[in-house]
């Protein structure tokens, strides 16, 4: 593929001999048949502010420009790039979609399976109950038997005494009836008290009702206001900052325009875009590295090493100088470019600047920007789908072996109590209550394992060591319950 294009970042302190360099760079590239854009940030912020928060504002304008000239300017590449990434999300979505598909199959079967070995378990309980209740129904016959000879005995002697009773209870009914009228009067006494006081209770909850009900339309409205005056100063900063973009995008304009550089692409005159700035941060620098991957673009970096007192005396030499201690507080923050530890960073070459670039250096430069344009950068490819499947594929099989544990120790502790010669009322008590421990379980375990994949989706999951702590509280919260159970029955 013939060379498209590339980006490369002219930085150093202000005064190192950047904008003499781009100008040498540009008739060199010119001279090679190549089409170059200067950016210069001093050009396109003229009224340079210092302080931070707008200086941070009118660097990222600047970068919103630069990507837009990118985009314009590379249309059709990007174009293509986005059909197979359209190709390639859709793909992995249909995989994500099998994936999900597949795992909510197994999870009905596992269901089904469980529900059935869960029936069993209370069908093989109840037959044992039931064996249990009809040997103890058989004694208690047998001792019915027995009170039912001596009952009858008893019988007689009652009839006796039942005629005797009859008599008392005569006496005991009229008293009963003069009673039964004197609480009658008392209980509608009683309900007209109750009534007069409902009536009470209900007027002082309607009251209650229409308090809270003012209350929050107090609070609705301030939330109201609240919301309309955060509305009204996003409005007003984002006003000020699309005046502030489109400023900076016409000198933009102007500035390609006047360096007649038009955003129609052709392969035989690849475009080299140079941006003047001082990129004292490796953050800045970055930034253009990020933006010429995003685009497919080569990459490359210039860092002009120059002594401080020799740039404080170029600077107070200029028609608008850097005010010295802005410059000293450059120097301090200076990040030249590292190659070990930024690994990005290898396409870059460091000149001295003191006394001007010799002419095997320029050799050394342009040879950079050559290799930058035959080695344009690979754009980043969105894997997030195929990582969210990943996850959730991992948090199922977690679940299951998790659930088939649970299974494990619940059956373990029914049959432990049985042999502990429990009785079959508390066996089936334990056995329902084992049971809905472990659906609570697990349902508190299936929101742990999500949001843990989710949060720290980088970080392998150690499934022995996850399992372990599974089983560990598991058997924690189970042996309270059978203690409890064993204790009450």
């Amino acid at each position: 593929m013939s060379p498209v294009a590339a980006l490369c970042v002219l930085s150093g302190l202000p005064a190192a001999g950047k904008s003499r360099l781009a100008r040498e760079l540009r008739e060199r590239a010119g001279e090679r048949g190549w089409r170059t854009l200067l950016v210069t940030y001093d050009d396109l912020i003229p009224a340079r502010d210092w302080r931070q928060s707008e200086w941070k504002q009118h660097r990222k304008t600047v970068l919103m420009c630069l990507e837009r000239f990118l985009h314009q300017t590379l249309s059709d590449q990007t174009h293509t790039f986005y059909n197979q990434t359209q190709t390639l999300s859709d793909r992995t979505q249909t995989l994500s979609d099998r994936t999900q598909t597949l795992s909510d199959q197994t999870h009905t079967l596992s269901d089904q399976t469980h529900t059935l070995s869960d029936q069993t378990q209370t069908l093989s309980d109840q037959t044992h109950t039931l064996s249990d209740q009809t040997h103890t129904l058989s004694d208690q016959t047998q001792t019915l038997s027995d009170q039912t000879r001596t009952l009858s005995d008893r019988t007689q002697t009652l009839s006796d005494q039942t005629h005797t009773l009859s008599d008392q209870t005569h006496t005991l009914s009229d008293q009963t009836h003069t009673l039964s009228d004197q609480t009658q009067t008392l209980s509608d006494q009683t309900r007209t008290l109750s009534d007069q006081t409902q009536t009470l209770s209900d007027q002082t909850h309607t009251l209650s009702d229409q308090t809270q009900t003012l209350s929050d339309q107090t609070h609705t409205l301030s939330d109201q206001t609240h919301t309309l005056s955060d509305r009204t100063q996003t409005l007003s900063d984002q006003t000020h900052t699309l005046s502030e973009a489109d400023g900076v995008w016409m000198r933009f304009e102007q500035m390609r325009q006047q360096q007649s550089v038009s955003h129609t692409h052709t392969h035989s005159q690849p475009l080299m875009v140079l941006l003047d700035d001082n990129f004292y941060y490796q953050s800045m620098r970055y930034q253009i590295q990020q933006l010429a991957r995003k685009y497919g673009v080569g990459f490359c970096q210039v860092f002009l090493q120059c002594p401080l007192h020799v740039c404080l005396q170029r600077n107070r030499c200029r028609s608008q100088p850097v005010p010295d201690d802005v410059l000293l507080q450059m120097c301090e923050r200076m990040e030249p470019p590292n190659e070990i530890r930024n690994p990005w960073e290898q396409q870059s070459l460091t000149l001295d600047s003191t006394d001007g670039i010799a002419d095997g250096h320029l050799q050394k430069l342009m040879d950079l920007l050559a290799s930058a344009l035959e080695n344009p950068l690979s754009p980043v490819q969105d894997a997030s789908q195929e990582k969210e499947a990943d996850r959730r594929i991992c948090a199922s099989s977690v679940l299951h072996q998790a659930d088939q544990m649970c299974r494990r120790l619940v059956s373990q502790a029914v049959a432990s109590a049985r042999e502990g010669q429990a009785s079959p009322g508390v066996q089936k008590a334990l056995a329902k209550a084992l049971i809905e421990l472990k659906t609570a379980f697990l349902q508190e375990l299936k929101k742990d394992v999500l949001h843990r994949v989710s949060v720290f989706p980088e970080e392998p999951v150690d499934m022995e060591k996850l399992l372990m702590a599974v089983s560990a509280a598991f058997q924690r919260r189970s042996h309270e319950i059978v203690c409890k159970r064993m204790t009450d029955g």
